[in-house]
């Protein structure tokens, strides 16, 4: 796997992980990179989640309009995580 495809998927990873948990995104970054028994997050992961992070209400507004039946919270975390 290249570099860029695993670190989009860390990223989804932490984002996910962070919705599961209810924590902030950016803590469950720092946590992951604090942990060595983690796999490693580049700093292009970390720039994803952080840019979702500050865009998130943004992200959920763009999907609110453009989402036919689904509000945003009904949404399958999976699902809701790939589109942020």
């Amino acid at each position: 796997m290249r570099a860029r495809t695993r670190a989009r998927k860390r990223a989804l990873d932490v984002l996910f992980e962070s919705e599961a948990r209810r924590e902030d995104p950016v803590r469950v970054l720092a946590q992951r990179r604090a942990h060595d028994d983690a796999p490693p997050v580049s700093d292009y992961a970390a720039m994803l989640v952080t840019g979702v992070t500050e865009h998130r209400e943004r992200i959920d507004q763009i999907l609110t309009e453009h989402s036919e039946g689904w509000s945003v919270p009904r949404m399958p975390a999976v699902d809701r995580t790939v589109l942020r």
